[in-house]
């Protein structure tokens, strides 16, 4: 790091290296346009949904459509839209 400090042509020159070794080899357009299209595929594969922790309390883990079912049969209705997405 002193050397870098107290000599300026090595500094650019081990800058410069730099760049060209890792920035321009690794951060193409090419290479970020497919960075996204990886992370795009792996954002819209389905994957099973994760079990939640054990210690977790009821009201995080219950199932959430069931007190507006129970809310509909008081008034004698059924939440068809509930049976068919859930």
């Amino acid at each position: 790091m002193r050397s870098l400090a107290a000599d300026r042509r090595l500094a650019r020159g081990s800058s410069r290296a730099g760049y060209e070794s890792a920035w321009r080899t690794h951060h193409t357009m090419e290479e970020m346009a497919n960075d996204y299209r990886r992370i795009i595929r792996a954002a819209a594969s389905p994957r099973p949904v994760p079990a939640p922790p054990p210690d977790l309390p009821a009201h995080f883990t219950g199932w959430l459509p069931e007190p507006a079912r129970a809310i509909a049969r008081q008034f004698g209705l059924s939440l068809d839209v509930l049976n068919a997405v859930l």
